[in-house]
């Protein structure tokens, strides 16, 4: 019986361990003094990570850490202010600050970095560089700042309200150089644009709702979260976003998709908002394209800030209490997660100029067809059968988004250009 029991004990333990290693996040670093925010990744092995490091009443300094070899191993730089944010516009070129308007560059990937003139009073914790020389960062009451000479200065440009405390406003992404995306915080306020931030349209998700982070797939298809566990998407490029639902009890920092289907979300509690006062992060994951989220994780001590997928495999995530996780195989659907079929949306030509064909693999009949310009604007809709042939002789030459909704209310969008 005994050596029965055994054997079983060996089993279970190996059975629960080949589950857990199931898309499974590693911790890769920890230090309970440095709080975490920023992640930037080149490629699979070379990537930086950034935060602060704290004393008893405010920032003591921050800190750059890099890796070159996937997280193995880790140089790391203290600078004199803390650091928020971390972006390279390309490989040899990078800039990282936040904390009193601080910025530093580097030309050499990191091996050196420049303290850059200041500019300014106030914390940012997140900016985005078109090119090596021109950039914009948001401050934490909604103000935007743009250099153009590689921040040797900078201007204020514009203020697309909101306000957000510390981590700061919530995110910036651009899916081009022209087309981008802000969250800014209380109110559910968000910003876009499609002239590369020359002009900025705010709007609001829910009053209710503060926002930390809106990540767009695509063009059309986007997602919002944020404290209490809300999650909010849009389908029209953020013109229109769904009411919120709560998907858990922890905030929701930020997230990121691997590819269409398989989508992962990062939060937790700080110690202040924990009833234990422990710090505890948290991993939700989707492998049906958002429709639905899964809490994989709430065991880390350490909450979670911020998410980047380097690739359909490989990605990395940072917190609170040092935490920096890595994931090998992102892109493995789980068997204790329902599989999700994906829809396909195919058109041509692309471009067109009179006549525009659809068509799908897995929707025929009875599915809604509409035309949306970049701001998602609706230009014209209808039910057809597939394959349909949509005349477009009418429509102005441009950037337009085609989106089929199916009889089950599954949205699918592809981008396409009208010239004559």
């Amino acid at each position: 019986m005994t050596n029965v029991f055994v054997k079983f004990v060996i089993f279970l333990m190996f059975f629960l361990q080949s589950q857990k290693g199931i898309c499974q996040w590693q911790t890769i670093y920890q230090d309970s003094n440095i709080y975490n925010m920023g992640v930037h990744f080149l490629n699979a092995d070379t990537g930086f990570v950034v935060g602060v490091t704290w004393n008893s009443t405010f920032v003591q300094e921050g800190i750059i850490f890099r890796t070159t070899n996937g997280g193995v191993s880790w140089d790391s730089v203290f600078t004199n202010s803390g650091n928020f944010m971390i972006e390279f516009p390309s490989e040899a070129i990078g800039y990282t600050g936040g904390h009193d308007g601080s910025v530093m560059k580097t030309t050499d990937m990191g091996d050196s970095w420049t303290i850059m003139p200041s500019w300014c009073c106030n914390d940012y914790s997140n900016g985005y560089f078109f090119n090596n020389d021109t950039g914009i960062v948001v401050l934490w009451g909604g103000e935007i700042y743009k250099t153009m000479n590689g921040s040797n200065s900078w201007a204020y440009d514009t203020s697309i309200g909101g306000d957000s405390p510390f981590p700061g406003t919530g995110s910036i992404q651009f899916l081009d150089d022209t087309v981008g995306i802000i969250a800014a915080g209380f109110n559910g306020i968000y910003s876009r644009t499609i002239d590369g931030g020359a002009n900025w349209q705010s709007g609001t998700i829910d009053s209710a709702m503060f926002l930390n982070a809106i990540y767009m797939k695509n063009y059309l298809e986007g997602y919002a979260v944020g404290y209490n566990g809300k999650y909010s998407r849009t389908f029209d490029g953020g013109a229109t976003w769904s009411a919120p639902v709560s998907l858990c009890a922890y905030t929701l920092h930020d997230m990121t998709f691997f590819n269409d289907s398989i989508g992962y979300i990062v939060g937790g509690n700080e110690p202040s908002m924990s009833t234990i006062g422990i710090p505890n992060g948290v991993i939700l994951r989707t492998q049906n394209g958002g429709n639905s989220w899964t809490v994989i994780d709430s065991s880390y001590f350490g909450y979670l800030t911020s998410i980047q997928a380097v690739n359909d495999s490989v990605g990395y995530a940072a917190g609170g209490e040092g935490l920096i996780l890595k994931i090998t195989n992102a892109n493995i659907l789980s068997s204790i997660e329902t599989h999700h079929e994906e829809m396909q949306l195919n058109i041509f030509p692309n471009p067109v100029q009179d006549e525009l064909t659809v068509y799908s693999s897995n929707s025929n009949n009875n599915v809604e067809l509409k035309i949306l310009n970049l701001l998602g604007e609706e230009i014209s809709r209808g039910i057809f059968n597939l394959p349909a042939k949509l005349n477009l002789k009418s429509l102005k030459n441009g950037f337009y988004f085609i989106q089929m909704i199916d009889e089950n209310g599954a949205i699918l969008s592809r981008k396409f250009i009208k010239q004559y």
